[in-house]
């Protein structure tokens, strides 16, 4: 009976691959098809900062986690503006260039266009670079901050 039960099982998947074939529905594209990187254009819009032990923000950017090598005074690194995670810039644009995600949280980059001119943010040639200020809250990385 439980063969007879997967015989039916079978024959009905391969009718259905069937069906759709003759039909000319092509199958589901695969997922990593998906995932095929951000346009140079939408890459040099994300925000750099040159790097300083100095800094408030060297204590939270301490080392590139895909070379592995610790950021020294003067690289040039880029922050992903929805995670906020930092990268050395070389690194991260070729992880960008097959990826849309962050490589520390897999966080999807999604960069939105101006509503009003279409531009991406950051793209304007005009004025000067904005500055970038990374604050970190006191107690979130304590592990003891849930404890009343």
């Amino acid at each position: 009976m439980i063969c007879f039960l997967g015989l039916i099982a079978v024959s009905r998947c391969v009718w259905l691959r069937r069906l759709a074939a003759g039909s000319g529905q092509s199958p589901p594209p695969p997922v990593a098809a998906a995932n095929k990187g951000l346009k140079n254009k939408v890459l040099q819009s994300l925000p750099k900062l040159t790097f300083s032990p100095e800094s408030p923000s060297s204590e939270k950017f301490t080392e590139c986690a895909i070379c592995l090598t610790e950021f020294s005074n003067g690289d040039e690194l880029r922050i992903l503006p929805q995670c906020g995670h930092g990268f050395h810039v070389l690194c991260i644009d070729t992880w960008l260039g097959s990826h849309s995600s962050c490589p520390s949280c897999r966080q999807i980059l999604v960069v939105a266009r101006c509503h009003k001119c279409g531009g991406l943010p950051g793209s304007s040639s005009s004025g000067p670079e904005p500055e970038i200020e990374i604050r970190i809250k006191q107690g979130e990385d304590d592990p003891n901050s849930f404890l009343p």
